[in-house]
């Protein structure tokens, strides 16, 4: 079972689309250094959640068509390990109780998305002056 996140090509931001729009292979390059910079701080402690290491991993980054027909590329990231979700999101235990998930994807994302947004504008801005 996989657990993505990814950085959609049609679902981006009115700013995302205009820079995408004045500088495609800038785009992409700052869509591919930010899924790194996830990719890479996932790594490191507190980035994901070790026992075993197992988790840690099974940490992949991808790109992919966003569909068999598509022009649009997909920059994703994630964890392959069928236990990602639970570790992410908690789970019942077989007792009746509760484990609290772990948000360690969700705060990766939550400490990039500032970086992203000033890699776009200053990316906007560069493509602007061109």
């Amino acid at each position: 079972m996989d657990f993505e996140v990814e950085f959609d090509p049609t679902d981006l931001s009115i700013l995302e689309k205009a820079f995408q729009g004045l500088s495609r292979v800038d785009y992409l390059k700052i869509a591919d250094k930010n899924i790194t910079q996830i990719f890479n701080r996932a790594a490191r402690k507190p980035g994901t959640p070790i026992d075993k290491g197992q988790l840690r991993n099974s940490r992949r980054k991808r790109l992919s068509r966003a569909s068999a027909s598509s022009t649009s590329w997909r920059r994703e990231f994630g964890y392959t390990a069928s236990y990602a979700p639970h570790v992410e999101f908690g789970h019942r235990t077989r007792s009746g109780g509760y484990v609290r998930g772990q948000r360690y994807l969700y705060n990766n994302q939550l400490k990039q998305r500032p970086i992203y947004r000033r890699d776009i504008l200053e990316g906007l801005a560069k493509a602007m002056k061109k």
